[in-house]
């Protein structure tokens, strides 16, 4: 289990360790948070419910980054739409100045 902790990113290893109830304090290096786990008796004693909540961090840490990618995409619709009509707005004033601009028929 030592080499699958080694795996971890920062964020994982923080969640890891709030999970196993240990106190992250400041900002922490990887190798210090890592050293935490390691040292904690819950780790080296509770290997499997180590293991699941290793996995669990793992599922929530990428459903939230699913969530962010489909608030970034909605938010890039969103700008995409803005544009299209800001766009729209534009060559409607072009026209408008273009028959201002026209000579006046008598």
């Amino acid at each position: 289990m030592a080499a699958y902790i080694n795996n971890l990113k920062k964020d994982e290893l923080i969640k890891l360790a709030l999970e196993l109830e240990l106190i992250v304090e400041g900002d922490k290096k990887m190798i210090d948070i890592r050293n935490l786990i390691q040292g904690s008796e819950v780790f080296n004693t509770e290997t499997d419910l180590v293991n699941n909540i290793i996995q669990s961090v793992k599922e929530l840490l990428e459903a939230e980054k699913g969530e962010r990618s489909v608030r970034l995409e909605s938010y890039k619709m969103k700008t995409i739409k803005n544009l299209e009509v800001e766009q729209l707005k534009l060559r409607h004033l072009e026209k408008e100045i273009e028959l201002e601009n026209l000579p006046k028929e008598r």
